[in-house]
């Protein structure tokens, strides 16, 4: 039988309306429940590794998004 452990996050995105698209910059903040840890965020890797430190080491593999180039929109893909 295989056990399974659940981890919640809450996490809060602001897009700023006059600039929705700033080259790699996230404004947020991210909370773990169970521990109740924060960080507030402005770049989409320090949200990943906060939550990859707070995930089983077998399953915190995701890698970092490759950069895009300064007129590259992301997709919602």
């Amino acid at each position: 039988m295989s056990s399974r452990r659940v981890e919640s996050f809450v996490i809060r995105i602001v897009v700023n309306e006059a600039n929705p698209i700033e080259q790699g910059m996230w404004n947020g903040r991210i909370q773990h429940i169970t521990t109740g840890e924060e960080l507030q965020f402005k770049q989409l890797n320090d949200l990943l590794s906060f939550m990859a430190a707070r995930l089983p080491a077998d399953q915190s593999t995701f890698t970092a998004p490759k950069q895009r180039s300064d007129n590259e929109v992301p997709s919602c893909e």
